[in-house]
């Protein structure tokens, strides 16, 4: 096996064991030929033997070199994936295929190993560990130092950013508002950084200026406080005055208030009187209007009964044409009936005859005697319906009669009624005339109550409105002269206060002459909307 170097290569160990099965089968399919008799079983056995030893050492090779380092390899791989990197690779025995994917396996384990370190070290910012030394092949490890680098460079600006900045704010903290950050000999070459640095110094020239302000106003306020207290003084002898002329302001207003509530009262009387007026007129303008509109059903109910009544009539009409008809046809029934009577009665003399014959004829004549005796039966029950017929027509007519004559007699009621109808919507028609005019009026009488109540009302309404605002003028004057009093002492209290004011303006201009702020006209960078 080692001469043939099938242990080096898993194809070959499985190539060969599938060689020996093979040659084995074509040994058996040969051996008929080759062989008889007892050497013919033995050479069967030990090909047997053969074919089952070589199957179970194809079965040990496929578990040992192939299953169990790959189950092994798979093993690893899955803890590497869940990010156990503890795990120890497979070692795989020999030169084979499988051997060297272990090997391979190991070598990859190791480089993430690696890389898992010199990541932790970049995360703890430990840029000299000696993890960062190790080399990584390949393009992975190429842009594991460029992030080494990068990663440093951006440490580096970033601790000479915060120094700068150290610096300037502990100048600005003991009063130093010239204190700005120098972009151009702090050592860092990133404009992202250079952008923050002008953003802190447009800040503190912010803060100087209106420092500077600050400084111009407390001055200001200083030279105004005195002047505030001379208009002070003025403003104190003029409330003094108002005080004066609101008081008597206020004594004519109460008077003009109780006469306006004199007046508010009696139109509240009067808008009550008109007031009521209007209800009686709204009330009799309402019933006018339900005896209209009743007036109108009325004449509604009318015309309709007198249209209904129409219709009857017509109907009636119609029923005496239709009576009048079957008079004419009971007539024509009537004839019919004599004529079928006429008819027996002929049929009577044929079968008279027919048995005459017969008598004459003898026994030949018997079939005929026959048929002339069913002739003369079926005259004589032709005749008897005939006359029961005529009976039926008789008894038909005097009804038919009648009832043309009730028909007749209705006809002429029902025309009575049309008369007595129309004569009643006639009247109903004045009476909704009359009830239409009365209600007009009504209508008119309670719009015009209903204005004068509204109109009264209106007035006195807006005499309260007098009456309040005259009753208000004279309390708001005496509010006013109680606040004139209360200015009068306010701006007392006010001229101390800006003695006060004057004073701290003072020491305003003296706490922030402290600080030294900047004296150029440099323009303040203004905000971007990043």
């Amino acid at each position: 096996m080692d001469v043939l170097r099938i242990s080096d290569s898993v194809e070959r160990k499985v190539v060969a064991a599938v060689a020996i099965q093979f040659g084995v089968s074509l040994a058996q399919a040969a051996l008929p030929w080759v062989a008889t008799g007892t050497a013919r079983f033995a050479l069967t056995g030990l090909l047997l033997t053969g074919a089952t030893l070589a199957f179970v050492n194809t079965i040990l090779i496929t578990r040992k070199d192939i299953v169990s380092p790959i189950e092994s390899i798979s093993s690893s791989a899955a803890g590497v994936a869940a990010g156990d990197l503890t795990a120890t690779p497979p070692k795989v025995d020999g030169n084979d295929e499988v051997a060297k994917l272990a090997d391979d396996f190991g070598e990859m384990h190791e480089h993430v190993c690696i890389v898992a370190s010199q990541a932790s070290a970049l995360a703890d910012q430990q840029f000299d560990d000696p993890a960062l030394d190790e080399d990584l092949p390949g393009e992975f490890g190429d842009a594991l130092d460029r992030m080494h680098r990068n990663l440093a460079d951006y440490t580096q600006n970033l601790q000479h950013l915060v120094e700068a900045f150290a610096d300037a704010t502990s100048r600005a903290q003991s009063g130093d508002l010239t204190a700005t950050i120098d972009t151009a000999t702090w050592g860092v070459d990133d404009d992202r950084y250079e952008a923050v640095a002008e953003t802190y110094n447009d800040l503190v020239y912010t803060l100087s200026t209106t420092l500077g302000e600050v400084q111009a106003f407390a001055q200001e306020v200083s030279e105004m406080s005195a002047s505030a207290q001379h208009h002070v003084e003025q403003a104190n002898a003029a409330s003094e005055e108002v005080a004066a002329s609101v008081s008597e302001i206020s004594d004519g207003a109460t008077a003009q208030t109780d006469h306006l509530q004199t007046v508010a009262d009696e139109l509240n009387t009067l808008s009550a009187t008109v007031e009521e007026i209007a209800a009686s007129a709204d009330e009799v303008a309402n019933t006018a209007e339900t005896a209209s509109e009743r007036g109108e059903a009325g004449r509604d109910a009318a015309t309709e009964a007198m249209e209904e009544l129409d219709a009857v009539e017509a109907r009636i009409d119609h029923t005496a044409d239709a009576v009048a008809e079957l008079a004419d046809g009971i007539e024509e029934i009537d004839e019919i009936a004599a004529f079928i009577e006429h008819v027996g009665s002929q049929t009577d003399l044929l079968a008279i005859n027919a048995a005459i014959e017969a008598a004459h004829a003898g026994e030949a004549g018997d079939g005929f005697g026959v048929v002339a005796e069913e002739v003369k039966s079926l005259a004589e029950e032709t005749r008897d319906s005939a006359d029961e017929v005529s009976a039926l027509i008789a008894d038909i007519t005097e009804h038919s009669e009648e009832t043309l004559a009730d028909v007749r007699r209705m006809n002429q009621q029902v025309s009575d009624s049309l008369d007595t109808v129309g004569e009643a919507i006639g009247e109903f028609e004045t009476i909704v005339d009359m009830v239409t005019d009365i209600d007009a009026s009504v209508a008119e009488v309670s719009a015009a109550t209903d204005q004068q109540a509204q109109s009264a009302q209106d007035i006195a309404i807006r005499v309260d409105d007098v009456a309040n605002i005259s009753e208000e003028t004279a309390g708001q004057s005496q509010t006013v002269v109680e606040t004139a009093n209360e200015q009068s002492a306010s701006i007392d209290d006010l001229a101390e206060q800006a003695g006060v004011l004057s004073s701290r303006a003072a020491d305003l201009d003296g706490l922030v002459g402290s600080f030294d702020v900047i004296e150029d006209d440099r323009a303040v960078s203004a905000p971007t909307d990043d």
